[in-house]
């Protein structure tokens, strides 16, 4: 849920610069969950479990930042150009 929450804020304030970078980004975290999993295997299905379960620990995380820069940078861009 929180990763599905700080996409969702990358794609409706972020750029397409943004989007491009959560994307690599998961396929980043992708490949964590494989290689996780191989390395896992050695210790059974919980090693699997493991392995896998990295990517949940990573994803939401870098996508988090992601959507902090999205947010700021675009209230910071508004906030100027708003007339008092």
């Amino acid at each position: 849920m929180w990763e599905g929450f700080s996409t969702t804020i990358v794609s409706a304030l972020g750029s397409a610069r943004g989007m491009a970078l959560i994307s690599v980004f998961a396929w980043i975290c992708l490949a964590l969950a494989a290689i996780g999993a191989v390395v896992g295997s050695r210790y059974g299905l919980v090693g699997i479990l493991w392995g896998v379960g990295s990517r949940g620990c990573c994803s939401p995380v870098g996508g988090s930042v992601l959507a902090a820069f999205s947010f700021r940078q675009r209230f910071r861009s508004t906030a100027r150009a708003a007339p008092y």
